[in-house]
């Protein structure tokens, strides 16, 4: 699995030097600022209600990972002490929170993934509305036409 992660990240980024539009934004700018902090790459992109949006879910799901993650110590410790009945009580704990820890594992890594998928995007994007713009298509009475203007 990490291979092909791996695989697919190396293939981005090779993409991404290749291409021969500027935007003004650099993918690869973008994609490093997401990756490293949350919403890092949608705040260089402009994109500033995505950013929060993307700050509030990571940031979330990171205490919700830290939490758990306390708990799972937590249990596992009193698990290790304890004796009798209680065993099994902390042992049924520690797995509901391990469980719960492995799932916020996964959606950290999910957003974190589709963050950095989308500052690429956004980042190549950037100018898109104005490139947009420069391109006419002409419906005339006398002539049928494309006008496209730098």
């Amino acid at each position: 699995m990490i291979r092909k992660i791996t695989v697919l990240v190396v293939f981005v980024l090779c993409c991404s030097l290749l291409a021969a539009y500027d935007t003004g934004r650099s993918p690869l700018k973008a994609m490093a600022l997401s990756a490293l902090l949350p919403g890092g790459g949608q705040i260089y992109n402009q994109a500033y209600y995505k950013g929060a949006g993307v700050i509030a879910i990571q940031g979330f799901f990171i205490g919700s990972l830290i939490y758990h993650n306390h708990q799972v110590n937590k249990y596992e410790d009193k698990a290790l002490k304890a004796t009798g009945e209680d065993i099994f009580i902390y042992q049924q704990r520690y797995n509901d929170y391990f469980d719960k820890r492995q799932n916020d594992i996964w959606w950290v890594g999910s957003i974190l993934f589709l963050s950095v998928l989308d500052a690429y995007v956004d980042a190549n994007l950037y100018n898109y509305e104005q490139e947009k713009r420069a391109v006419e298509i002409i419906f005339d009475s006398h002539r049928v036409g494309v006008s496209y203007s730098w």
